[in-house]
């Protein structure tokens, strides 16, 4: 007597696959905890002072940081550097406050060249930039609401009254070696600038210019308009890039429309021309530290 299988029937598969969701489930979750626990332990503060040679070793600058630690974003983790502190090479230094940085989503990860998001929020500035870490390196980005306050230039432009704040878009890229290339829109609203000889505030309601580092050695002003109840101004030139402080050779032309009925006179005192009609063409030569005007 033959014996007859009995139906085929899947009572177990549920069980089965139930089990191993829960094994499964329970190993991915022990492995998003120990990654989540590393990113905890994670030395930042060797990341950050990583960061802050290549920042040297890549640009005219140095950054200082007084602490690091893990900071969560909603586009992916990251670290958070606490005050912050850029110092040119040349100029004064530039406090940011806590800045924090993650890596970026970008297809240069697939060349090997690792790039990084930085994103900044000081009262009441604002800066959103992306870095390359290429040779060259390359950065992209924005900065909104720089308060213009306290920004010294050398020699007699130390004495440039400025007040404003500017908004800067822009796309470069070089090293601490070879000159740095790309293109920056510079813009600044509800400001006043008082020329070091003039000792009157000219204020402004709006500036804007258009900038270009060539890789020569120069930055170039294709174009800069000023607007204002006392004058309006345009023109272009551009500014040597020079090592030492102050000694950047200057070459602008502008066009010069008075508005306000003393001004022409002052002008003329501080040896700029402006004829009775407040017309007038300027023409800024010598250097930084000591501008000629013509």
């Amino acid at each position: 007597m033959s014996e007859t299988p009995g139906p085929t029937t899947a009572e177990g598969t549920p069980d089965r696959l139930s089990a191993l969701r829960r094994v499964g489930g329970i190993a991915l979750l022990g492995i998003v905890l120990t990654l989540f626990f590393v990113y905890l332990g994670f030395p930042y503060e060797r990341l950050a002072e990583n960061v802050a040679a290549q920042v040297a070793s890549r640009s005219e600058m140095t950054m200082r940081f007084g602490g690091a630690g893990p900071q969560l974003t909603w586009l992916g983790p990251g670290f958070e550097l606490e005050e912050v502190v850029l110092v040119p090479n040349r100029g004064q230094a530039i406090p940011l406050g806590d800045v924090v940085i993650r890596p970026a989503w970008s297809i240069s990860w697939f060349r090997g060249v690792p790039a990084a998001h930085i994103g900044v929020s000081s009262e009441p500035m604002e800066a959103s930039l992306a870095i390359w870490l290429d040779s060259p390196m390359h950065i992209e980005g924005s900065i909104k609401e720089f308060n213009l306050v306290g920004l010294t230039q050398a020699g007699s432009l130390n004495r440039a009254d400025l007040k404003g704040f500017v908004e800067l878009e822009f796309d470069l890229a070089g090293s601490g070696v070879d000159p740095w290339q790309g293109s920056a829109q510079i813009r600044a609203k509800n400001g006043s600038f008082t020329p070091p000889d003039l000792g009157t505030p000219i204020p402004f309601e709006s500036f804007d210019s258009a900038v270009i580092l060539p890789g020569d050695g120069f930055v170039q002003v294709e174009s800069a308009r000023l607007d204002g109840p006392a004058l309006n101004a345009s023109g272009q030139g551009r500014i040597a890039w020079t090592p030492e402080e102050g000694t950047g050779a200057l070459d602008f032309d502008f066009d010069l429309e008075i508005l306000e009925p003393g001004l022409p006179a002052k002008l003329r005192i501080a040896k700029i021309p402006v004829d009775p009609a407040g017309k007038g063409k300027l023409r800024i030569g010598g250097t930084l530290a000591k501008p000629l005007f013509h």
